[in-house]
């Protein structure tokens, strides 16, 4: 039977007898509960992997225990045998997850730009707002995430609120909470009388909890685009608090380019705006850097899985921007192995992107 560590990838078949024993990995000592053909994790969940179809292009994710055996295709009936890809290139995970792990963070030119200018805004300590916007998929997410993680342990508070799509007063019951101060206010509704209560409360930790203490509060509010006009007037308020001569509040709105057109209707909030960056797409030059890093942090160093044109190809397919580029290389990786080719060059990724189309799913 088989042995897969979810944690680390590694894979191995093991003789029968050890079929419902708790085993460790040998690569990276993760516990492991074997239950029938598939070890499971005790901390993570069972693994999945793509079956594709390189016939007609039909993909569907099902569940890892089907690694190594030979389906037919559901649409149109050609076996294919189903293989892991991640096996197959020796990585000890996904390169192109879907969601924002901080250590892919890929130090491109614009993205380290707009690290530094999120680092100047807090550490100059009289700018009170930053915006920091970009497109759908560029990084803002993941560039707010490996900004969080280098904040921690300074001299900050930091309130990091991943959805921004709340009225004022519950924005503010959600700062309270995040500094563990607003007790008091989770078992009644929130009125406008309530709201001055909120205001003194937040005034008080503000004063008492963090000034006091020599810190500053950073609050980040990610999807800002979604706030209305009034919550953002409330927001600048925020930044009129003095104590000693000093606003210690900081917040940094990031959100799509509408954020921007929205503070824009707002001379008041407009103006307080002291650093502004915008995200855009990878540089045409950066994509292969950004490819080969991603393999390097799974596991893989191999320059070479992708060839020098299929940078060329991805910039074509996805115009730069990063999360396109791994929908279309973990795609690309899942094919190369069911062909069992040892490089992805431009004409697969072609042939990916034409078949997306064909489905709508590539804009």
């Amino acid at each position: 039977m088989r042995f897969h560590c979810p944690q680390c990838g590694f894979t191995k078949e093991i003789p029968d007898r050890f079929k419902n024993r708790a085993l460790q990995c040998p690569r990276c000592q993760h516990s492991q509960a074997v239950v029938g053909k598939l070890a499971v994790s005790r901390a993570f969940p069972a693994e999945t992997i793509l079956f594709y179809c390189d016939t007609c292009g039909f993909r569907k994710t099902i569940p890892f225990k089907f690694s190594g055996a030979t389906a037919k295709c559901p649409q149109c009936r050609t076996p294919v045998l189903i293989t892991d890809y991640r096996d197959y290139w020796n990585l000890t995970r996904s390169p192109f997850p879907a969601g924002n792990h901080p250590d892919f963070f890929f130090e491109g030119y614009d993205h380290v730009e707009a690290l530094e200018r999120l680092f100047y805004i807090v550490e100059d300590g009289d700018m009170h707002f930053g915006l920091l916007t970009g497109d759908i998929g560029c990084g803002k997410t993941i560039t707010r995430l490996v900004f969080k993680k280098k904040l921690l342990g300074q001299s900050y508070e930091l309130v990091d609120l991943e959805n921004a799509n709340l009225s004022f007063p519950f924005l503010l019951l959600e700062v309270l909470q995040c500094l563990g101060a607003a007790d008091s206010f989770t078992e009644r509704p929130i009125d406008p009388s309530a709201l001055y209560y909120l205001l003194r409360e937040f005034k008080q930790v503000l004063k008492n909890r963090i000034h006091a203490k020599g810190k500053r509060l950073l609050i980040m509010l990610d999807e800002a685009q979604q706030l209305d006009r009034q919550t953002l007037i409330e927001l600048k308020n925020l930044t009129n608090i003095t104590l000693d001569g000093q606003c210690p509040v900081t917040i940094i709105l990031i959100g799509q380019p509408d954020l921007r057109d929205l503070v824009k209707t707002l001379p008041q909030v407009d103006q307080r705006i002291s650093l502004r960056y915008h995200l855009p797409p990878l540089r045409p030059q950066e994509i292969g850097d950004y490819v080969r890093h991603r393999l390097a942090v799974a596991g893989n160093p191999r320059p070479d899985i992708f060839t020098s044109d299929a940078a060329d190809s991805l910039h074509r397919i996805t115009g730069g921007v990063p999360r396109e580029i791994n929908r279309v290389c973990k795609l690309a990786l899942a094919r190369a192995c069911t062909l069992k080719s040892r490089m992805v060059d431009g004409a697969m990724l072609e042939s990916i992107a034409l078949d997306l189309r064909r489905q709508d799913g590539l804009a």
